[in-house]
């Protein structure tokens, strides 16, 4: 059971994300997120603060019950929204298209991101992975993991925090614009995916998200990565900057899902049905291009 790896468990209540602090103050530098109904590890109360463990993350969360649930109401939220993971316990794992060592490579995966089991076989899982096909909202892709060498472990687990620091992007005033554009497009995590959608309250795909954020800074984009891929100019993975937009592809090589870039190593992206709009390690599958669409 998810919560039997707690012994003080606090679940985020929020409807995006929650803000974990490197001090126990309103000001306190940002060190991370919590999205919505995340759990993590109380290791110390203090006035109006909760000192915790959420994934990779120690810091300080608000104690504010219209935030955090603790104590039973904790246990209910977990009980109800703990979810089987394939939780990745190496830095780089191969994502077949068969559930078989002889089966096509197509793209490779990272440690500290947990993603969804869609079935169990022996020595394999299936894992959701977002390679929806934008024509026609289809799975484009079946992917596989193997679990033979305990490179997986698979549990009912809740998402935790991870990793964010906005320091990167407010470096500079030159910085500004892509700043903006990207705490525009965060407060948008936690909010669902629907294939065709470009609303970033009610649900967008992966290339409608970036569309509509996009757009909101002026720069117009078509409706479909594979397209979109194609705007702007190249981008190595050594110069990307925030603001940026990285792409992947399916099995047959085609992009078929896009991300924006927010620093930090990291994307928010309408990542799939299950997870909606969401924030991930930017490589947690293979990227195949970078673009700058943002002309700076």
């Amino acid at each position: 059971m998810a919560i039997n790896q707690y012994s003080n468990l606090v679940i985020s209540k929020v409807n995006n994300y929650l803000n974990v602090r490197e001090e126990p103050k309103a000001d306190g530098k940002i060190i991370g997120k919590m999205t919505s109904k995340a759990g993590g590890e109380i290791l110390e109360t203090l006035d109006g603060w909760y000192k915790i463990k959420s994934g990779p993350i120690i810091g300080y969360i608000t104690a504010d019950p219209q935030y955090t649930a603790t104590g039973q109401e904790a246990k209910d939220l977990a009980m109800e929204t703990a979810s089987l993971r394939a939780v990745i316990n190496t830095d780089v794992l191969n994502v077949r298209t068969e559930p078989s060592t002889e089966a096509k490579v197509w793209t490779q995966i990272v440690k500290d991101e947990r993603y969804p089991v869609l079935a169990q076989l022996d020595g394999w899982v299936e894992i959701e992975l977002d390679s929806i096909d934008e024509e026609d909202g289809t799975t484009a892709d079946k992917a596989y993991i193997s679990t033979r060498d305990n490179n997986v472990e698979v549990r009912y687990a809740l998402n935790e925090a991870i990793k964010f620091s906005p320091s990167e992007i407010a470096a500079n005033n030159a910085a500004s614009r892509r700043s903006k554009l990207v705490n525009y497009a965060l407060q948008f995590v936690g909010n669902p995916y629907v294939w065709g959608g470009t609303s970033l309250t009610n649900g967008a795909d992966c290339s409608g998200f970036v569309l509509k954020v996009m757009q909101n800074f002026g720069v117009t984009l078509p409706h479909y990565s594979g397209a979109q891929a194609k705007m702007g100019k190249a981008v190595k993975s050594s110069d990307m900057r925030p603001g940026d937009l990285i792409f992947y592809a399916n099995s047959g090589g085609t992009v078929n899902h896009v991300a924006l870039y927010i620093g930090n190593g990291q994307i928010v992206h309408a990542a799939s049905r299950k997870s909606g709009i969401k924030i991930s390690t930017w490589n947690y599958r293979t990227p195949v291009a970078i673009r700058n669409v943002l002309g700076d």
